[in-house]
């Protein structure tokens, strides 16, 4: 609802207006302010425009011309000494304004809540895929890489019990060759003797 602070206030003497003398209609306005020097028809039309925010915020009863009736008409209601009494149409339009303007913001939230739904809903089947495959990869690698690796240890023992005993042999070689030597060594020592 567009409206300018001309029509606001325009609204507030209408409303002034219409508390004095309980019902208007747009004879009764035509020499306010924004009304004068104004040719009839746009005085008509302006009335109905602006008999459009009476009617919009409940604060008179509002009559639109019909078959029998020539002219619109305004008149009181319950609630227009209230609507006067706590800030007329400057107040009413201005807690619209803050209205609207918190309006767009919830809406701006709710665009972005949903774009980022739209992107989870997108990605989230793809990185559980992915995680389904890194899964996969993960129980084949962690039970044959450790049957890899128990038969690896297998043959690293395997090597080094051989290992093992071929230093053992090669011990008793040595020994048996020393033991050999010293005897031949002693003897051609008594024998130069």
């Amino acid at each position: 609802m567009k409206i300018s602070t001309e029509d606001i206030a325009t609204l507030d003497a209408m409303l002034d207006i219409l508390l004095v003398e309980q019902t208007m209609i747009p004879q009764d306005i035509q020499n306010e302010e924004h009304f004068s020097g104004q040719n009839w028809d746009f005085i008509v039309t302006e009335f109905n425009r602006l008999m459009y925010y009476f009617e919009y915020f409940g604060c008179a009863w509002c009559k639109t011309p019909g078959p029998r009736e020539l002219t619109s008409e305004i008149r009181v209601n319950s609630r227009t000494a209230n609507f006067k009494a706590s800030g007329g149409f400057d107040v009413a339009f201005k807690s619209l304004l803050e209205q609207q303007q918190h309006q767009a913001v919830i809406e701006e939230k709710e665009r972005n809540e949903g774009r980022l739904a739209k992107w989870q809903v997108k990605t989230f089947w793809w990185f559980f895929i992915f995680g389904l495959i890194g899964l996969v990869y993960g129980i084949y690698d962690g039970l044959f890489k450790t049957q890899k690796i128990d038969a690896a240890i297998e043959e690293v023992r395997k090597a080094q019990k051989e290992s093992f005993k071929q230093i053992e042999i090669l011990k008793r070689n040595k020994e048996s060759n020393s033991t050999s030597g010293n005897n031949v060594s002693s003897d051609t020592i008594q024998a130069s003797k």
